[in-house]
C-alpha cells in the first residue's frame, strides 16, 4: 500500500477506482506456491523480490499469504 493508504487500505481502493482509465486494468494477481523449508522471512524476502521483477517499486501491491497445511488438516 502506499504510505498515504496504509492505515486504511479502502482509501487506496477507493482512489483507484476514481482514477481508473477506462480501458486500464484494476488489477493483476499472482499467485505463488513457496517451499515449506522456507522460513516465513524467506518466504516474505522472495515474495518481495518476485514482485520488484514483475511490477517494480513505483506501483503499490497487496500480499495475502495462506498456509494451506493448515487448512487441510
Amino acid at each position: 500500500m502506499p504510505a498515504w493508504a496504509a492505515a486504511e487500505p479502502a482509501l487506496f481502493r477507493q482512489a483507484a477506482d476514481r482514477h481508473e482509465r477506462a480501458n486500464g486494468t484494476a488489477y493483476r494477481e499472482f499467485e505463488l506456491a513457496l517451499p515449506r523449508e522456507l522460513t516465513p522471512d524467506d518466504r516474505v524476502a522472495l515474495v518481495r523480490d518476485r514482485v520488484r521483477q514483475e511490477i517494480g517499486d513505483r506501483h503499490a501491491y497487496q500480499g495475502s499469504p495462506h498456509e494451506t497445511e493448515k487448512i487441510l488438516r
